[in-house]
């Protein structure tokens, strides 16, 4: 993998992809974490590039957040977004939105979860909150019409619940300019954040299943999509440690380390 960041040069885009300034970070892919110093090079300029590349296909990551440290120690939160030919499918049952982050649902298997028209089958999506939402959310399955055009609806949630509920069938109805438009399969459901610009909200989330209903006999079958972790941490010898623990610890499955 390697790190990419700087200032886009004037022209950027299309056939002019230069950085000026820039840095380019080899990471090793054995440690959790990478951090990178700007350098004087960075005065008075706007940084509006930031990249993890990653150069093998097939490849998959997990990232927990990007942070950026303001030299009075202040820490921004940074969103993150997928290009070019990649599957993004992060799913972690406590993560921190900014304005129109989106977290996709997936299967156990991280399979984006889709719907098909023709299917004799409605889906019902239930995600229950470890406590209620503080700010806006809102539901956005992304159709799709024979031509291939995409087509995003938004469902709102309100502030305030404690459960989702989404349910996808034949009569789902999705607008393009205000215009009923007919579509065949539904390509993604993702839950995104429609909080102000500039504000960030915690979503705890404690548990996802979908309801998948055959319309013609009325069978259903439940498909636990994700279960929160309990948050507890153990060092390397698998002992319960508290807030206050320094080093390596281990914390929902992964090895992380506190400073």
């Amino acid at each position: 993998m390697k790190l990419v960041i700087g200032v886009k040069a004037p022209g950027y885009g299309k056939d002019n992809w230069d950085l000026d300034p820039a840095d380019y970070v080899d990471v090793d892919p054995a440690k959790e974490s990478v951090e990178l110093e700007l350098g004087d090079k960075y005065d008075g300029k706007s940084i509006d590039k930031l990249t993890l590349a990653l150069k093998k296909v097939g490849a998959s990551i997990t990232i927990n957040k990007v942070v950026f440290v303001k030299q009075n120690g202040d820490e921004e939160i940074q969103s993150t977004s997928a290009s070019g030919e990649v599957k993004q499918v992060t799913a972690t049952p406590w993560f921190e939105f900014t304005q129109w982050n989106m977290q996709y649902l997936c299967d156990k298997t991280c399979t984006l979860l889709t719907y098909t028209k023709s299917a004799e089958e409605s889906q019902k999506y239930v995600i229950e909150f470890a406590e209620p939402t503080k700010d806006a959310l809102q539901w956005l399955p992304m159709a799709v019409t024979a031509g291939g055009d995409e087509v995003p609806a938004y469902i709102g949630i309100p502030v305030g619940s404690e459960k989702a509920e989404l349910e996808l069938n034949s009569e789902i109805e999705f607008t393009k300019d205000q215009a009923p438009v007919e579509w065949t399969s539904i390509k993604s459901i993702a839950l995104q954040s429609n909080c102000a610009a500039g504000a960030t909200q915690t979503v705890k989330i404690k548990s996802a299943k979908r309801i998948i209903t055959n319309t013609t006999t009325g069978i259903s079958k439940v498909e636990n999509l994700e279960v929160a972790k309990d948050g507890k941490c153990f060092n390397l010898a698998g002992q319960q440690v508290g807030k206050g623990y320094k080093g390596i610890v281990i914390k929902n499955g992964k090895k992380m380390v506190i400073k």
